[in-house]
Formats: structure tokens, C-alpha cells, sequence
């Protein structure tokens, strides 16, 4: 594949000189003179195009996609916590102390009006952090 695109890329850069060293022009369109730089620039697009997929083939490995296939889909109440009000999710406080119960829903609360506010401004990122597996995405 390397080889292949060396010589690509050789005889592109043979054609792009060739127009360029060739074309003896005193005076040109500007609809001519646009695809006249169109077609040169697209040496410049090949040559990038080579180059990223130089850097990619560099860092593929054999188990790329791996990772990406151990995701789980999400459960369907996921961030429910943070959309619904405190009357649907009081039936899922159960087996909490009522002082747990109230932190509960105050964290919840302010996290919802947080959350509220940032998608009305669409400002910069909602970060949600927390230990893992407290429950960030389902509690």
C-alpha cells in the first residue's frame, strides 16, 4: 500500500509540474485561472489524504475495535435522576434513612437546575464526576 502511494503521489507531483513549468500564459479567465488553482491545489489534498493515512495505518493495531465492542447499551432509566422531578423518583428511594433521602434529593435538585441552566446557555460542558460505579448515569 506504502508503494502505491509513492508512486501516486510521484506521478501526481510529475502531472502538477508538468502544468505548472507548461502553462505560458499572458492572460486567463478567471473561471479558467479558478480551476486552474483548484487543480493544482489538489496535489496538496492528496498529499494530505497520503499522509493521514500513513498516521493511521501507523497506530492500527490488531484488537482496535475491541474496546468499542465491550460497551453495553444503556439501561433505559439512565439519567432519569437528572430529567424527572423528585415525585416520580421518591418511589426509588427506598432503604434510605430519611436524612439520606433528603441529601438525596437536594444533590439531585441542584444537579437538575445546573443542568437546566447549562442546556439553555449551550455553553462549554456538563461534567458529571464521581467514583465509579456510584451511579452518576443511574441513580
Amino acid at each position: 500500500m506504502a508503494q502505491t502511494d509513492a508512486s501516486r503521489l510521484e506521478e501526481l507531483q510529475r502531472h502538477t509540474e508538468a502544468l505548472r513549468s507548461g502553462v505560458q500564459v499572458e492572460q486567463i479567465g478567471t473561471e479558467a485561472g479558478t480551476q486552474l488553482r483548484r487543480l493544482l491545489g489538489l496535489q496538496d489534498d492528496a498529499l494530505a489524504a497520503i499522509y493521514q493515512n500513513r498516521i493511521l495505518e501507523s497506530i492500527k493495531f490488531e484488537n482496535i475495535h475491541e474496546r468499542d465492542d465491550r460497551v453495553h447499551y444503556p439501561h433505559e432509566k439512565t439519567f432519569n435522576w437528572l430529567i424527572e422531578d423528585d415525585e416520580t423518583l421518591e418511589n426509588e428511594a427506598t432503604g434510605m434513612s430519611k436524612s439520606e433521602t433528603l441529601d438525596m434529593h437536594e444533590m439531585k435538585s441542584k444537579s437538575r437546575e445546573l443542568f437546566m441552566n447549562w442546556l439553555s446557555s449551550s455553553e462549554g460542558i456538563f461534567h458529571i464526576s464521581g467514583k465509579l460505579g456510584s451511579g452518576k448515569s443511574t441513580e
